[in-house]
């Protein structure tokens, strides 16, 4: 009998759909509409019936769990050209042209209402670059797809309703935002390893307030390198926007990053002059941005914003100060959907302000002593397809610091065609 049960199970299911959906009451599974059916039709009994909704409730057990999963992915190819003038030590450099592409897929797990799981793979491997370049491994060598992402989210306030999250392991940076072109102090490929704690709320109607704290490991030193301590940096952000009208929203972000424990090669990594970077084994660093955005155009909104940034453990640069500052000011309007989203930005980072290993790869190739700008724009083609380009400029910005002039002028552009699933 549970055979044959069976078997009228998956007949019904093809020629006796219909008539569940005609049932007043339709129970939300489909399974146990078309058993109701059968049993009032007088095709399975109530022995068979049970079974039947017995072996579904085992399978949902075995696999509900994918329905708490969701999969996504990003890939982008890209054409990218350098255009090189004479550096300011006399050297010269031919123009480059090359193709790149970037993979990204991912996953996000909902483990239950506290927990969370979120897992990325990404193509290069760099740690501020996830770009592959074609032809960069003799005869067609595999390309690498490494752990960009893996972190485990705690929710430990879910029923109260506050929105606080723990982060551990290899996370999302949640210290940069996307009011602007944020990549003076990291840039946007970047992924820390250890630990954050991100708090939102929203005080009152026209108020919303985040704030960020989080503890990094830059390198574990395992003692045969003589280290006796790790280098890592400790961070506080807070960020507020502020909407007086319906067309202005006003914003802020204060960010402090407290380097310790820095020893002789992460300092050699981090500085563009030697021991520049810090005058110990600390270094700490101030960013306050700022945001204007307006909506009152229609098609056509508006933001205007900057950045300034400080380290006051910078060293003093031989024939110089200690070149402790960077700065950045810009403009974005429109919308990709609609028209056309385009952008600029001018930047200004001083030999010593910042780590130069974590700040951007694609404005001043990941190093410091530069200035420059950034025109950007995109259109979206079709649905998750956008078609974007940013052309780059940059050079040298203190000649008398001996510091990375090397290849410093040039141009750089990019073309992109973004494709999300």
């Amino acid at each position: 009998m549970k055979s044959r049960g069976i078997v009228w199970v998956l007949c019904g299911v093809l020629w006796l759909a219909p008539l569940a959906a005609q049932a007043e009451e339709l129970p939300p599974d489909a399974v146990e509409a078309v058993v109701k059916v059968l049993q009032e039709q007088g095709l399975i009994d109530g022995d068979a019936a049970r079974q039947i909704l017995e072996r579904k409730a085992e399978q949902d057990k075995r696999w509900g769990w994918l329905d708490r999963i969701t999969l996504y992915g990003d890939l982008r190819g890209r054409y990218e050209g350098f255009f090189y003038d004479e550096d300011p030590l006399g050297g010269e450099r031919p123009d480059r042209n090359r193709l790149r592409y970037r993979l990204r897929v991912g996953l996000n797990a909902e483990v239950n209402e506290y927990v969370d799981v979120k897992l990325r793979f990404a193509s290069g491997g760099a740690t501020n670059s996830r770009n592959q370049t074609l032809g960069s491994g003799n005869d067609f060598l595999p390309d690498t797809f490494d752990i960009d992402i893996a972190e485990l989210q705690l929710h430990p306030f879910a029923k109260s309703g506050h929105d606080v999250t723990l982060h551990f392991g290899k996370i999302k940076n949640p210290f940069v935002t996307k009011e602007g072109k944020d990549i003076i102090v990291w840039d946007h490929d970047f992924t820390p390893e250890g630990g954050a704690l991100t708090y939102s709320a929203q005080p009152v109607d026209m108020l919303d307030v985040d704030l960020n704290l989080g503890y990094f490991v830059a390198d574990e030193n395992s003692g045969s390198s003589g280290a006796k301590k790790d280098p890592q940096v400790g961070a506080v952000q807070v960020r507020a926007n502020l909407k007086p009208a319906d067309a202005i929203r006003v914003g802020t972000q204060i960010s402090g990053y407290f380097w310790s424990d820095l020893d002789t090669a992460f300092i050699g990594r981090a500085s563009a002059v030697p021991g520049g970077f810090t005058d110990g084994t600390t270094a700490n660093i101030t960013d306050i941005r700022a945001w204007v955005a307006y909506t009152g155009i229609e098609n056509v909104p508006l933001k205007l914003w900057g950045n300034w940034v400080h380290n006051y453990s910078a060293e003093r640069t031989a024939g110089a100060g200690p070149e402790d500052d960077a700065w950045s000011v810009g403009l974005e309007f429109g919308d990709k959907k609609k028209n056309v989203a385009l952008g600029g930005g001018w930047f200004e980072v001083q030999a010593n302000a910042v780590a130069q290993n974590f700040t951007d790869s694609d404005l001043f190739d990941g190093r410091t002593n530069r200035e420059g700008w950034i025109l950007y724009g995109a259109r979206q083609l079709w649905q998750s397809t956008d078609l974007k380009f940013t052309l780059f400029g940059s050079d040298t910005l203190d000649k008398d610091v001996a510091a990375n002039q090397a290849n410093s002028d040039r141009i750089r552009l990019q073309t992109d065609l973004v494709v999300k699933f």
